[in-house]
């Protein structure tokens, strides 16, 4: 008996034991909800396609998620919240973001986007669901708020240049209502109009990876692909020379000339042009020793002949190759 009554107290000061350090291990107490934005919106959207390639999709959209100075959370705003685009059924995931957390922690108003490739693009103009919600990490019951897409925020362009224009437009927009949200000045006139500054830049560059190449056209710094084209030449230039004196009396006196000779008036008037470039050279080799000099003389006859249409072509090919002669001559076998 007494070997019992000695079992059941150490049993019984065991439980009690037990139960004290029960109650002296500290337990977990739950943390409060952080709390709700006093504002949470969607001002406006826009979708535009073929910005980079055809049948490509991109959705932007300018949101506010205000706080009271006093309630705003320690933790930034791409911690607490996500923007999520949904199918027009409300529930299917199109595709999941986070702010950017650049002014303000990423509170009160901002820029984000969607970007889908032509190989994985949702259909073109349907009511999706762009939803602002809380992170369930942090809220037990979390924000949310929904916009679901209008036929008047889808673009109505058709080329890339038109969608990269209207893309353009509305990011200026919302960066002039953020320059009075965030009492910042995120744009300047330059000389290609209005663009965005080194603050506008950081900020769109980051909310919208690869903005650049979506809109350059907002950006102070622009670069496109150059278009090259193959030249076709004509002979037209040489034509309107040739007719410049038609029904006039130069050209009338001219035709005279050429009717006498009974050849084309232009063959004369070349002899004549290249008669006078010699006596230059002739005129230059007298009075210096060298004939040099006539050569810019001689250039200036020339391109006054050919622009009074004065030249038979195959006079000027003559002359051209003389010329080139003459100087190969200079250059290369004339010392002194």
């Amino acid at each position: 008996m007494g070997r019992t009554i000695e079992s059941f107290r150490i049993i019984t000061l065991a439980l009690i034991m037990g139960l004290l350090l029960v109650g002296l291990y500290p337990q977990p107490v739950l943390a409060d909800d952080p709390p709700a934005p006093t504002n949470l919106q969607i001002e406006s959207a826009k979708a535009c396609r073929h910005l980079i390639e055809e049948d490509d999709f991109f959705l932007v959209f300018h949101y506010n998620i205000h706080y009271a100075e006093e309630d705003q959370p320690d933790d930034p705003a791409n911690k607490l919240f996500t923007f999520r685009l949904l199918d027009t059924n409300g529930v299917d995931h199109l595709g999941a973001i986070v702010p950017y957390a650049y002014y303000n922690s990423g509170y009160d108003q901002g820029v984000a986007a969607f970007y889908f490739s032509a190989a994985t693009a949702p259909d073109w103009e349907q009511a999706y669901v762009v939803r602002i919600s809380g992170n369930p990490e942090y809220f037990s019951s979390p924000p949310l708020t929904s916009h679901t897409l209008t036929a008047s925020e889808y673009s109505q362009m058709g080329t890339q240049k038109e969608n990269q224009t209207v893309l353009g437009n509305y990011i200026l927009d919302v960066a002039r209502d953020l320059e009075n949200n965030w009492s910042a000045t995120l744009l300047f006139a330059g000389d290609l109009g209005l663009v965005l500054n080194s603050t506008g830049e950081a900020y769109f560059k980051g909310a919208i990876p690869g903005l650049q190449a979506l809109a350059p056209q907002i950006f102070p710094i622009q670069s496109s692909a150059p278009q090259y084209e193959e030249t076709e030449w004509t002979g037209a230039q040489g034509e309107a020379y040739e007719t410049r004196f038609e029904d006039t009396w130069v050209g009338e006196a001219l035709a005279s000339v050429g009717d006498l000779f009974r050849v084309k008036w232009n063959v004369i008037t070349g002899l004549v042009v290249f008669v006078t470039m010699i006596g230059f050279a002739v005129v230059s080799q007298f009075m210096n020793g060298t004939v040099k000099p006539a050569s810019i003389s001689d250039t200036c006859v020339l391109l006054g002949g050919v622009v009074l249409g004065w030249m038979a072509p195959a006079i000027m090919g003559i002359i051209v190759i003389l010329f080139a002669l003459f100087l190969g001559y200079i250059w290369f076998f004339r010392h002194g």
